[in-house]
């Protein structure tokens, strides 16, 4: 029992699962079948995650004798280290350029140095933070 291996047995629609040995070749089915359970695991991480942040959100609001707000949680999230200053940098720095690019005429280099004088960060991180947030997005685009 210990490996053993689940694979969809033959063509059956309903998608039955039945064990096979360790030893032999997966059928078709067995990588939707390890993706399908790694999405119901990361699902559940997500659900348990959720949970217990909203839970411990709404304790501390309580303490505060305040409402829960959209702007407390995201106080939240910092004062708790869920958000770090690098997470909260590259969101500031991102949606700052879009909004200023237009401003200045479509120069990337005045909204880039428009955005270093107001964080005091350098042109160069601005650009690094830029070029980061640019690669990422085409990684999820072609999930790389």
């Amino acid at each position: 029992m210990k490996n053993e291996k689940y694979v969809l047995a033959g063509p059956c629609p309903a998608g039955d699962i039945t064990p096979t040995n360790a030893n032999q070749s997966p059928g078709l089915g067995a990588t939707k079948i390890k993706q399908s359970i790694n999405m119901e695991n990361g699902k559940l991480l997500l659900d348990t995650f959720q949970r217990h942040l909203l839970q411990n959100f709404q304790t501390y609001c309580d303490r505060q004798g305040q409402a829960p707000t959209a702007e407390d949680l995201v106080v939240y999230l910092i004062d708790r280290q869920l958000l770090s200053t690098p997470i909260v940098r590259r969101y500031a720095v991102q949606f700052e350029f879009e909004g200023l690019y237009p401003d200045h005429g479509f120069h990337k280099s005045n909204t880039v140095a428009t955005l270093a004088d107001r964080f005091q960060i350098s042109d160069r991180h601005v650009w690094s933070l830029l070029k980061y947030n640019q690669q990422k997005s085409q990684r999820k685009r072609y999930r790389i």
